[in-house]
């Protein structure tokens, strides 16, 4: 039978609607339904624009020959430098096979040919030759300063002082002197070499401190498509004389020097090779300086590469006293040597008198040493100092021995104690196959330089997800003292020797072709390759890569996949440091230098990231919708009590019993309707995730309908005899309440201790129910603590962390204001039953209103207690690895509990204090 409507009888949306705290509670259930998945979408969808644009590099598998130099623990850690040391070479055939994979869309080969170091470099001091016209003998006293930088200070690198004679009483002030001459005598405490052309007397005394150059090997056509934008000019000017260079090739041997000085200007090798070289027949390559038939290398060279060598030279002119020579300053010349050194170019470096300009000679290159460069050989950490970070990775970095500024300076002894002496933590082994000519020698290389470039406009401010080789070494950074305490992180910077903690960057650049010439037969140590059709961050762009990785090692190869890997922080631990000086009689220290953050490569950073950070969305997401809901059983209690009164009304008006439960089932009606639309809108909104949401969107379903039928059962219930007992209570008035009889003070105090232990319930429901959102949300805080702790290790898991942060953060806020609605809803309900129990109170025993602030305070600090002590109880009950206590500081449980605690109670009492006012108004 279909019940109908008695006119002027409200429907039950009407009746509900009239219910404000109850609709408040219902209306944030559905927007913490509808926002779990809006959040979440636009959380992904901002997730997947930041992985798009970051995941990949400009390669995506990095080839190498085997071999076992990869960190060890936790993740895969791959050595960013892997093109910087000597490594084993990948047969050229195998080089040809890689680029013809399917799939492959740039194959660029690189190789480390060896270290250049131990050159004698004689920079060369100028005198004016006037000096000797006005006295031709002269004592001069040179102070000579050489300094350099290893990212703590300055240090020296080689500091000297000598007195000369120079006697030039056989020169006729005019003709000009070569080095076997002995027309200019010059004595003093070192052998000087001394000639004079024009108006300068040059002197070469002492050479500078050695500084490395490291040389490379790539294809410079496959190099500027892997660089793109980024490729310098003198890629290209590359390309092009390794082209006119093999035209001249004589039965696939390389052409040398004396071969290009004798083509003519008509030429078409010698014309590109001009248009790149002007002065070509000057350069040390066709004057013979490395050999008549030495096979030419061009060569590309890198302005910024080389570590910090300033040169200051003092100059005191000595006058003859009548015991002693009594000594003038003249001035000082400072030269910034790194800058005018140039790899295959000769010094350059000229020292001018103090006032004249230096005045350039035709340099000679001198000959060199080549080695090899190890890989740094790390070994377990410390025990007894701990690293500043305890999630990062730490190990020790193994010293390799000192090493003098001056190699072939037989008054050093490398005990790291002399100034100018550095800790190497790269061995210079194995030998390399890298040969240079000098002058005298036969069918060794001679690089012939046909252009500059700069490290610095390669790798750009943004991070690249993989490094690329040659440009972009490992960094270093000093973050803690000898003694493991934190300091400001120091960027460290190469040292001269360039086996320092710092790698050095590439100083030269040779082609394939050119590494032939040079003597290495199979230059290639790692292919970068860059596969077709992966733009984006998808299940097929990740199939493609891994179809090319597998083809690659089926040629007997490894095929790291480092698309979607970042760099990731290493701490090392460095022993044995020798700490630079900067007074030449001061001595070195040798001790550690502490803890220093290098970096390594973090494969699969991508993967990882996105797969935490989704989950940790989801899990935020369904815990803020459960929450709520687990809040709205409190809110069907309260209801409970509500309904029976009403029930009692409908019982006197003739209601039966059925007619009474559809009453109360039409009140349900709004609220499954509500949390239906916006289960079904959040499915619409969020298609890929509808799977969770319809899950989500049952479960809520079920739970409101059990509620609503809990609800409407529990409302026909009939009053217990002990409750209908307390109805007349609220009729009760005493004649006189401020004397009442015998009786009366005793239904005074059964009254208020009815009051009082009627309110027990809803102390410890508030208390339980507080403490319960306040543990959600340290509970909450504590998973994306966690996430964004270990997303944080790696630039790349930081960037997509960040970005996936917003949508975290306003998932937690929806949920949390949801529950605290309801919270402040059920508390609004109960107010109202409080308000009836003391407006009877006041009647009945006289109690003042300051009397009830001071039960209502009593009740705050029951709720305040109970709910603490809820948090309590719940971080002792779990695990400890799952505790916030283990994750969150003891500050910021104690902040969050404090503020989730006094600010519901500060609204509690508010509401509390509004529903007295309106209840006990006169």
């Amino acid at each position: 039978m279909t019940m109908r409507r008695t006119s002027g009888t409200p429907g039950g949306i009407r009746r509900w609607s009239r219910r404000r705290a109850e609709v408040w509670a219902v209306l944030c259930l559905a927007a913490a339904l509808l926002c779990q998945p809006l959040t979440a979408g636009v959380g992904l969808a901002a997730l997947q624009d930041a992985v798009d644009e970051n995941w990949r590099g400009s390669y995506d598998i990095l080839v190498r020959a085997p071999a076992e130099d990869h960190f060890s623990g936790g993740p895969t850690l791959l050595d960013p430098n892997f093109a910087n040391t000597s490594a084993p070479a990948i047969a050229p055939e195998r080089v040809a096979r890689v680029a013809e994979i399917d799939g492959v869309e740039i194959s660029a080969p690189i190789g480390f040919l060896g270290r250049m170091g131990d050159v004698r470099d004689f920079p060369i001091i100028q005198i004016p030759a006037s000096l000797l016209r006005e006295n031709p003998v002269r004592t001069i006293r040179l102070t000579w300063t050489a300094t350099t930088n290893d990212g703590l200070g300055p240090r020296i690198a080689d500091a000297r002082s000598a007195t000369l004679t120079i006697d030039a009483r056989a020169w006729d002030g005019q003709s000009e002197v070569g080095p076997s001459a002995d027309t200019i005598a010059v004595s003093g405490d070192v052998p000087a070499e001394v000639t004079l052309s024009g108006e300068t007397l040059r002197l070469g005394i002492w050479p500078l401190p050695s500084v490395a150059s490291t040389v490379f090997a790539v294809d410079p056509d496959a190099e500027r498509r892997l660089l793109g934008d980024r490729a310098p000019a003198a890629l290209t000017a590359l390309a092009d004389a390794d082209a006119a260079l093999a035209a001249t090739d004589e039965n696939s041997s390389p052409a040398s020097g004396e071969l290009l000085a004798n083509l003519g200007p008509e030429s078409p090798t010698r014309q590109a090779l001009e248009a790149l070289v002007p002065e070509l027949r000057n350069t040390p390559a066709l004057r013979g300086q490395y050999g008549a038939d030495a096979p030419i290398a061009p060569v590309v060279v890198a302005r910024d590469a080389l570590p910090e060598l300033a040169l200051r030279v003092g100059f005191e002119l000595g006058t003859h006293g009548d015991t002693d020579t009594e000594f003038t300053s003249v001035g000082e010349a400072t030269v910034d040597a790194a800058a005018a050194l140039t790899p295959f170019a000769g010094s350059g470096i000229v020292i001018p008198w103090p006032g004249t300009d230096a005045r350039i000679p035709t340099t000679y290159v001198q000959p060199t040493a080549v080695t090899g460069v190890g890989a740094t050989v790390l070994s377990p950490a410390p025990s007894h100092i701990q690293p500043p970070d305890p999630d990062l990775p730490a190990a020790t970095l193994e010293p390799q021995g000192f090493i003098r500024s001056l190699p072939l300076d037989s008054r050093q002894q490398p005990d790291g104690l002399t100034p100018g002496q550095t800790q190497t933590f790269r061995s210079d082994q194995p030998p390399s196959a890298l040969r240079v000519g000098s002058a005298g020698s036969t069918r060794l290389g001679a690089p012939l330089i046909v252009g500059e470039y700069r490290n610095a406009q390669i790798v750009t401010g943004k991070e690249d997800a993989a490094p690329l080789g040659a440009y972009d070494p490992v960094r270093a950074t000093r973050v803690s003292d000898a003694r493991g305490n934190p300091i400001t992180p120091t960027p460290l910077e190469p040292v001269l020797s360039g086996l320092g903690i710092v790698a050095q960057p590439a100083t030269a650049l040779t082609s394939l072709r050119g590494a032939h010439a040079l003597g290495v037969e199979a230059p290639v140590t790692a292919i970068r390759v860059r596969v077709a059709g992966a733009e984006t961050y998808s299940a097929e762009s990740l199939a493609r890569i891994d179809r090319v990785a597998a083809a690659i090692q089926d040629l007997g190869l490894e095929a790291f996949i480092v698309a979607g890997s970042s760099r990731q922080r290493v701490q090392v631990w460095v022993p044995d440091y020798a700490f630079g000086v900067t007074e030449p009689q001061d001595r070195q220290q040798v001790s550690p230098l502490g803890w220093v953050e290098v970096e390594a490569l973090s494969l699969n950073v991508a993967q990882s990231t996105v797969s935490t950070l989704t989950s940790l969305a989801r899990s935020i997401g369904i815990g803020a919708v459960l929450v709520t809901l687990l809040m709205l059983p409190v809110l069907g209690m309260v209801q409970v009590r509500a309904n029976r009164r009403t029930n009692a009304v409908l019982t006197v008006a003739g209601f039966t019993r059925a007619r009474r439960a559809r009453w109360f089932a039409a009140e349900g009606v709004p609220v499954l309707t509500a949390v239906a639309l916006a289960g079904v809108l959040g499915m619409l909104l969020v298609p890929t995730r509808a799977a969770d949401t319809a899950i989500l969107t049952g479960l809520c379903l079920s739970a409101v309908a059990v509620l609503v039928m809990v609800v409407a059962r529990r409302s026909l219930a009939e009053p217990r005899r002990r409750r209908r007992a307390q109805v007349p209570l609220k009729h009760t008035r005493s004649p006189h309440p401020t004397s009442p009889g015998r009786g009366g003070k005793v239904r005074v105090r059964t009254a208020t201790w009815r009051l009082t232990i009627s309110r027990i319930p809803t102390i410890l429901t508030q208390g339980i129910l507080l403490g319960f959102l306040v543990s959600a949300a340290l509970f909450a805080s504590s998973l994306l603590t966690v996430a964004l702790r270990e997303t944080a290790r790696t630039p790349l898991g930081s960037l997509l962390g960040t970005a996936q942060l917003p949508a975290l953060l306003a998932t937690m806020g929806v949920g949390m204001l949801a529950a605290c609605v309801l919270t402040a809803s059920t508390t609004a309900r109960q107010n109202q039953a409080f308000a009836r129990q003391a407006t009877t109170l006041v009647r009945v025993s006289g109690w003042t209103r300051s009397r009830l602030r001071r039960l209502t305070a009593i009740e705050l600090a029951g709720i305040g207690g109970i709910a603490a002590l809820s948090v309590i109880l719940l971080f002792w009950a779990i695990p400890a690895e799952f505790s916030p206590a283990a994750i969150l500081s003891p500050a910021v449980i104690f902040l969050g509990t404090s503020a989730g605690v006094l600010f519901p109670l500060g609204a509690i009492a508010l509401i509390r204090a509004r529903g007295l006012g309106r209840a006990l108004k006169p």
